[in-house]
């Protein structure tokens, strides 16, 4: 494993000896291993080099990723037609989850070849740069989206592909988790700050439904003590919810010239489309959880 250790830099001690007990591990196929060291021990240059160790994307993988085959969905039930293929190549590369921007950025500053990937919010918009990219006409068009993707113009599409192809990429625990399931294979995933991934599971998996604030734009959601009955009104108000969404589109779309991040409409947008996309996690892990759901009035 040491052999593996990032250019330009000499293990410490500490680090060769974490490094010969990750070998030691791995030569007897050990899936789970937790490290607990002190500030100062260089673990990013471990998450380096157990990245460095890991295999490189297949041909046919990044080929996938580049032609955008990777995200091609079959119309019906929205299932990913690619995700078989994605299981069967080989697992590459490795993933280092951390808490905040700022580590990620950290791993970008030590080693140049590290792929960064973040939310939309932090990107602008490469056509119009007053919109950020959660926001950008191409939320509302989707002949914008697929003009940009094939000009590969935009920075946060673009940094996707480059993530999920490179063999050391950093993302925070929120965009991991919330990514389709084939898109989080990897050959090693190294959870940074791990005493918190308790909070981190909690957060993602936690979902207020703010219903005052709904009904103010006709969007209706009833609370019900019956499981089966809360599902199907959790349905109900996601429906009116879309709908409500696609007309904000269609007004922001007839004058876009006109619009900026900060116009009243796209923050509206923004902020009621971060709620249907809660509602959209809730409802699909609903059967298969047990949330723990409180009426707040």
């Amino acid at each position: 494993m040491k052999d593996y250790f990032p250019n330009g830099f000499t293990p410490t001690d500490k680090q060769e000896a974490i490094l010969d007990l990750i070998n030691d591990k791995f030569a007897n196929s050990k899936k789970f291993l937790i490290i607990q060291a002190p500030t100062g021990t260089g673990k990013s240059f471990i998450a380096k080099t157990i990245a460095n160790a890991s295999r490189r994307a297949s041909e046919k993988y990044i080929n996938l990723v580049e032609t955008g085959d990777i995200f091609k969905t079959n119309g019906i039930d929205g299932s990913y037609v690619n995700a078989d293929v994605v299981y069967n190549e080989p697992a590459h590369g490795c993933y280092s989850l951390t808490i905040t921007k700022t580590l990620q950025d950290q791993y970008a500053s030590l080693f140049e070849d590290t792929s960064v990937w973040k939310g939309k919010s932090n990107y602008d918009c490469a056509i119009f740069p007053e919109f950020e990219v959660d926001t950008a006409p191409c939320s509302y068009l989707s002949k914008q989206k697929v003009e940009c993707l094939g000009k590969k113009c935009c920075v946060y599409y673009n940094k996707r592909d480059e993530a999920l192809i490179n063999q050391f990429s950093s993302l925070s625990y929120s965009k991991f988790l919330s990514m389709e399931d084939h898109l989080k294979r990897r050959q090693y995933l190294v959870l940074d700050e791990a005493s918190e991934l308790e909070f981190e599971l909690v957060k993602e998996f936690t979902f207020s439904i703010p219903h005052k604030e709904l009904k103010k734009k006709g969007i209706t959601f009833v609370y019900s003590p019956n499981r089966t009955k809360l599902y199907e009104n959790l349905f109900e108000c996601y429906g009116e919810l879309k709908d409500y969404l696609d007309e904000v589109k269609r007004l922001i779309n007839r004058k876009k010239n006109v619009y900026t991040n900060e116009s009243n409409l796209v923050r509206d947008y923004k902020k009621f489309n971060k709620i249907s996309i809660g509602l959209k996690t809730l409802i699909s892990t609903y059967r298969e959880s047990k949330y723990i759901v409180n009426e707040i009035v």
